[in-house]
């Protein structure tokens, strides 16, 4: 029985390590066009660029209090693991083309660009994708044997660990901005298609997950 369960496990460790990848992008890539390309300045006002970590931290504990909310009501309650994931997955990829689209594909010549597409990220990915993490661990702890739920729980942090390495690898390569920006689209366009893939086997997902 737990070996089947077990089998749910595979799926989430791919898309940990797709998200790996996409948190070493903000962490390089994503720092390096704000600092280059993003104007800051918004209603007369200059954002401060550590103002930024400050508004996703408010973003998180927004959408932790809505979520939080909105898992107890009668249509939450609803809301099964594989549908969270692919939520939020799609959600943190659609924020990618959120930001790369409207400004660097339709606007490519353009010096600066308006804050508020970056603020639109962090808004869409980061409240759009907080059910993901919820779901990932809420069914990784579900999942594991009781003496192990533990080590699959650091298991599911660690994947991430190999997104990143993926990243170090492929920065060894692409060393400027105008290099790294289609890895926007190309992580973007690979979460949207897990989120479809995953969504299309639902019902099996959810079997691993609740046999007994």
């Amino acid at each position: 029985t737990e070996r089947h369960r077990l089998r749910a496990v595979t799926p989430l460790l791919i898309m940990q390590i797709v998200i790996g990848v996409d948190y070493a992008i903000q962490g390089t890539t994503l720092l390096m066009f704000l600092d280059q390309r993003i104007n800051r300045k918004f209603g007369g006002i200059e954002i401060a660029p550590g103002s930024f970590t400050t508004i996703v931290g408010i973003i998180s504990l927004l959408s932790g209090l809505f979520f939080s909310w909105f898992w107890v009501t009668d249509l939450g309650k609803r809301w099964k693991s594989s549908s969270r994931l692919c939520f939020g997955f799609f959600f943190t990829g659609r924020a990618n083309f959120l930001l790369i689209v409207p400004t660097v594909v339709l606007n490519p010549h353009a010096g600066k660009y308006s804050v508020v597409w970056l603020l639109v990220y962090y808004l869409v990915s980061n409240f759009g994708g907080f059910p993901y993490g919820v779901a990932a661990n809420s069914t990784v702890a579900a999942i594991a044997p009781k003496s192990y739920e533990t080590q699959m729980q650091t298991s599911l942090t660690l994947s991430a660990a190999i997104g990143t390495a993926i990243m170090l690898v492929v920065y060894g390569r692409l060393k400027s901005l105008d290099q790294q920006l289609p890895l926007f689209l190309i992580i973007g366009t690979l979460e949207i298609v897990v989120a479809v893939v995953v969504m299309m086997f639902s019902k099996r997902f959810e079997s691993m997950i609740l046999d007994d």
